[in-house]
């Protein structure tokens, strides 16, 4: 973890292995969608990756001052908690596009 979070370049290539779950997100998204034929489930898939590459760096984030930890590095917060406030930011988006489906299916 140390060497991840000290290294600017490793942490921003981590950081960048969160798209991996972009399109199998997609494919899951728009199946429960019912198949739309819609970019939505594009849209929320990418959604949900940026926020959960946002959480993850603010939990990866170095500390501006040095640690006194002999070295060790204590990410910062809870990352359950960080990628809960994150995502929360995109239910509203996520329970209208359930709803559409919903609503569609009902016809």
């Amino acid at each position: 973890m140390l060497l991840i979070t000290a290294s600017p370049a490793l942490r921003d290539t981590f950081l960048d292995t969160v798209a991996a779950i972009e399109h199998p997100l997609a494919a899951a998204i728009d199946q429960r969608l019912g198949h739309t034929g819609t970019p939505a489930a594009l849209v929320l898939a990418a959604s949900v990756a940026a926020a959960v590459r946002i959480a993850l760096q603010q939990w990866l984030q170095p500390p501006a001052a040095p640690l006194t930890t002999g070295g060790l590095v204590v990410p910062s917060g809870s990352l359950p908690d960080l990628l809960r406030s994150a995502l929360a930011t995109l239910e509203p988006a996520l329970d209208a596009a359930e709803e559409q489906a919903q609503q569609r299916l009902r016809q």
